[in-house]
């Protein structure tokens, strides 16, 4: 899976249009608005390690103006720890994408 495939997914599923960053650390710009989107997941489930993965979220808080975070291949039991821990943190800018149902 790839990281144009998040991209889409937030075009998809925002509304938005988004070109790649020219600016290291982010992925795209929203060509309307000039703000950055930095996603994090897309990837098997297999290999999510909950808590390394939830702390490179927070880390991306401070890089770009939204984290989509694409859930597209987790498990169910996955998503919903990772959205209990995005509502903890009470930021509208972290958005989950992908989250159509479990694949397995």
């Amino acid at each position: 899976m790839s990281e144009a495939e998040t991209g889409l997914r937030v075009e998809a599923e925002r509304g938005v249009q988004l070109a790649r960053s020219p600016h290291e650390g982010m992925d795209w710009i929203d060509i309307r608005t000039g703000k950055a989107y930095d996603a994090i997941g897309n990837f098997d489930g297999k290999y999510l390690d909950t808590d390394q993965f939830l702390s490179k979220l927070t880390n991306h808080l401070d890089k770009a103006d939204y984290v989509p975070v694409d859930v597209s291949q987790f498990s169910a039991e996955q998503r919903s720890d990772i959205r209990r821990f995005i509502d903890t943190l009470g930021n509208p800018n972290v958005l989950i994408v992908g989250d159509y149902g479990s694949r397995r």
